[in-house]
């Protein structure tokens, strides 16, 4: 007991709480908006720094996305050869591999502006694509020309085919879905029919090393980062082995209907699964317990693709949705606190308005004025669940502070009578005070702050979808100063 203390004072010595050594990992229901698919997006890959994430689906396309605010870098289209169902990065991010069910050709595309560089036509269709983490060769699991389904490795730089894993036989079992280990020694193949469950390849021999069978259809495989244990979703659940043993270790119940895709956090601790249960967009659960941490959302659409961020702080979901391009999110990103504090905001440094403030990105901004007064207004509607405003209005004669006092009172007055019981919160800034008010209203969060700083009158006002403080307005309000 008396260690324990000691490791507790340390900590706090150090300015880290102990108790943040047990929270569980947790992202905000509040999403980045991934806008640019014209319909459903079928897959998701993070870079190896976390910086852009790829997307594919429908319309033919693959488009990059800056991961911290949501804009288009730059796609991808191919009109020809038919939709795109899977990508995979290679491990320094040089390299993407692309396939689809209805998509005759693989393809590989640099993947700093997905131009293709090489093209593979000796399947049919392909269920799933998959890089090797170590090298430049990557598997495939699709329908040869004969409509056999084949699990096969290739290799990137010599445009070859390495070796043949599995092609079928006579017998119904079809491999689904597949990916590598850490280590990139063995592939894992998940199979439908005759209760084959998961099969483990050497990838270097093309031997079947292991068969851990399993009564239902495996729709989605991954292995967990130390490579001890591979997972499998199928009908209404998530299993995970050992992959020494074979032993089953957890069955995750909690998803209904198909769990079309899984990933691991890089650190192992925690597993993500989703699919076809339209009542949450995610589920995940702590790999140590089996217990499930958090379940995003009341309801959702088709889940086809979930990946975790090399840092573990943000999770891409590629969501089923059909719309005009611009204007549905087909690719969404959750973040933790954390992710959120360290994303790349636009800082907005104004000296006519005299004011420094961060926003998810820039702002519009427009200015007017009048013989009395000069006013700067900043907004940024509707990014990621949340909208921003703020007005600066410049006084150009004089206030006495009586004036001042006055003129934040009646507005926290009138926005207070706005709201459902809200709060008024006094707030300090370069030597001068000024008022929070929040509340709530028609299911929204509202946060407003009034405060003179000189002759300089500011309103700023976050609106936020949810009922409690996020990480993004926090941020907000804390990056206000002068300029």
């Amino acid at each position: 007991m008396k260690n324990l203390q000691y490791v507790f004072a340390f900590l706090i010595l150090m300015g880290i709480s102990p108790f943040i050594m047990t929270q569980n990992l947790q992202f905000s229901n509040n999403y980045l908006e991934c806008k640019g698919h014209r319909t459903t997006v079928n897959d998701v890959e993070f870079s190896p720094d976390g910086s852009i994430l790829y997307s594919c689906g429908g319309a033919y396309q693959i488009i990059a996305f800056n991961s911290d605010n949501g804009s288009q870098l730059f796609s991808y289209t191919d009109e020809e050869n038919g939709n795109i169902h899977n990508i995979s990065l290679n491990n320094d991010g040089s390299l993407l591999v692309s396939g689809g069910y209805s998509n005759k050709n693989i393809r590989i595309h640099n993947a700093k502006n997905l131009q293709v560089v090489l093209t593979i036509k000796d399947f049919y269709s392909v269920e799933d694509v998959c890089f090797n983490p170590q090298n430049n060769e990557f598997a495939v699991v699709g329908a040869l020309p004969n409509n056999k389904q084949c699990v096969a490795i290739y290799n990137a730089d010599t445009r070859a085919k390495v070796r043949t894993l599995f092609v079928q036989g006579n017998n119904t079992s079809l491999p689904m879905c597949l990916t590598y280990s850490p280590d990139g020694k063995y592939v894992a193949a998940g199979f439908a029919n005759e209760s084959t469950g998961i099969v483990i390849y050497d990838a270097a021999t093309g031997n079947k090393l292991r068969y851990i069978p399993h009564n239902l259809d495996i729709n989605s495989v991954a292995y967990s980062p130390d490579g001890q244990y591979v997972a499998g979703g199928s009908k209404d659940e998530v299993s995970i082995w050992n992959t020494s043993s074979d032993n089953l270790v957890h069955s995750l119940s909690g998803l209904e209907s198909y769990v079309l895709t899984l990933d691991f956090s890089p650190d192992g601790k925690y597993i993500v699964g989703a699919g076809m249960d339209h009542t949450c967009v995610f589920k995940m659960w702590d790999t140590k317990t089996g217990s499930l941490v958090q379940s995003i959302d009341k309801n959702g659409p088709d889940i086809n693709g979930l990946k975790f961020s090399p840092n573990g702080q943000s999770l891409a979901v590629a969501l089923r949705t059909y719309g005009d391009a611009f204007e549905v999110t087909t690719t969404a990103i959750y973040k933790t606190g954390e992710a959120v504090i360290n994303s790349e905001w636009y800082k907005l440094a104004s000296s006519k308005a005299d004011i420094r403030l961060e926003f998810p990105t820039a702002p519009k901004e427009e200015s007017s004025g009048d013989q009395y007064y000069n006013y700067y207004d900043f907004t940024l509607n509707n990014h990621s669940g949340h909208s921003y405003q703020v007005r600066a209005t410049e006084y150009k004669y004089d206030v006495s502070s009586s004036k001042r006092s006055e003129t934040i009172n009646n507005k926290v007055d009138t926005y207070k009578a706005k709201l459902t019981n809200p709060q008024v919160v006094s707030v300090s800034m370069s030597g001068e005070t000024g008022k929070d008010v929040i509340g709530t209203k028609g299911g929204y969060r509202y946060h407003y702050r009034f405060a003179f700083i000189g002759n300089m009158y500011y309103y700023l006002l976050v609106v936020n979808s949810g009922d409690s403080e996020t990480a993004e307005e926090k941020r907000f309000f804390n990056s206000f100063g002068q300029y």
